[in-house]
């Protein structure tokens, strides 16, 4: 008999029930972000989309269609990837020949993310 995950339970839970990502989108009431000539653009360009392409899909993920558009297109898409960039987490340390950003630039990069994704709409705390 296989157990399942409490977390993959509530997730089932809440899917099912309706209680999706739509409804916790972390950029509802944010103003559009567009990603054209920004940091995060010039990142993603450099280091993520050998892999994350419309053709190899690493992990299911095509970046390169997301670029054109605001980040407020595919919120929890850049949220993820703004976790795994806070993170160091992408491109992948262990594997050769793979460039990766200088600290520096993680940084910068993980600022404008979250900037945007705690954005505070006016006469919020």
């Amino acid at each position: 008999m296989s157990k399942v995950s409490s977390s993959g339970l509530i997730v089932a839970i809440l899917f099912l029930t309706g209680c999706n990502e739509q409804a916790n989108n972390p950029l509802e009431n944010a103003p559009p972000y567009p990603i054209q000539d920004t940091v995060l653009h010039k990142v993603v360009s450099e280091y993520c989309i050998d892999c994350h392409n419309p053709i190899d899909k690493k992990g299911k993920l095509d970046l390169q269609s997301k670029l054109d558009g605001h980040l407020n297109d595919y919120p929890f898409v850049w949220h993820e990837v703004s976790l795994a960039l806070a993170n160091n987490e992408m491109p992948p340390k262990d594997k050769d020949g793979v460039k990766r950003p200088d600290q520096e630039t993680y940084q910068r990069v993980s600022a404008w993310l979250n900037e945007r994704f705690n954005h505070k709409p006016e006469g919020k705390n």
